[in-house]
């Protein structure tokens, strides 16, 4: 768990130049959970977006992250896991989990998790 906590704090730093400038596209043509989430918005605003199947993206809670962005919120550099915005917090758990192998398999199969719904990892 202190891995995983670990590596949740250094994704979301290490995306943090990038979340930043949200809700504009990161410059870095790398996908990254950034691209994800300005994806995400972008195509609740109706823009034409480029149509990917990314496991990652049932974490992007789009709604939110706007509000969030709207409001002024702001990403700032998190010290632990808990510092790390509501908005984005469930897609950086479960990058952080599968950096250390533990690979998070929400809603793919409906038999198992008929909510489709995280459960989440570390809480």
């Amino acid at each position: 768990l202190v891995e995983i906590r670990s590596e949740v704090t250094k994704a979301y730093n290490e995306d943090l130049k990038n979340l930043q400038v949200l809700p504009k596209m990161p410059s870095d043509a790398s996908p990254s959970a950034a691209r994800l989430l300005a994806e995400a918005i972008e195509d609740l605003n109706g823009a034409p977006v480029p149509k990917r199947d990314h496991f990652l993206q049932r974490f992007v809670k789009a709604e939110k992250l706007l509000r969030f962005v709207d409001s002024g919120g702001k990403f700032s550099k998190a010290e632990s896991y808990l510092d790390i915005p509501d908005p984005v917090w469930f897609l950086y758990e479960v990058i952080g989990a599968e950096r250390v192998g533990i690979s998070c398999r929400c809603a793919l199969d409906q038999s198992l998790n008929s909510t489709g719904l995280c459960s989440g990892i570390i809480g």
